[in-house]
């Protein structure tokens, strides 16, 4: 599924996430030192490009394309890390389930649960 600037539905929920997290959600939950390692890892470019990011994939979960529980506002270094199963700070690689946490943390528990609720408690091991 191509989302682009034609795809008036997609281009409404890239809005709707940039109008509710307003900043890279992952700076919310990094310390002080994680903050400043991710400073020092990623190129600044990439950093300060913020991605509307998928937690699970359309291409798996074609479903979830417009899901606003699915998505977060992500810098592009982040984002295409846990795209390709690395760190999102250090680019190291990590498991599924490192990842899925990463996910869940930036999420937070609420947005978490709604998404796991909305894809009637996926079998994780899947993706």
């Amino acid at each position: 599924m191509r989302r682009d600037k034609n795809d008036i539905e997609w281009q409404t929920v890239k809005e709707e996430v940039r109008a509710r997290d307003k900043v890279d959600r992952i700076l919310k939950i990094l310390t002080i030192k994680e903050a400043l390692l991710l400073q020092r890892k990623a190129p600044r470019m990439l950093l300060k490009k913020l991605d509307c990011a998928h937690v699970f994939p359309v291409s798996i979960y074609p479903d979830c394309t417009y899901n606003l529980n699915n998505i977060v506002l992500l810098n592009r270094y982040s984002h295409s890390n846990l795209d390709n199963l690395l760190h999102p700070i250090t680019g190291d690689p990590i498991t599924y389930t490192e990842r899925q946490l990463w996910w869940c943390n930036i999420l937070g528990d609420r947005q978490w649960g709604k998404l796991m609720h909305s894809l009637g408690d996926v079998d994780e091991s899947s993706s």
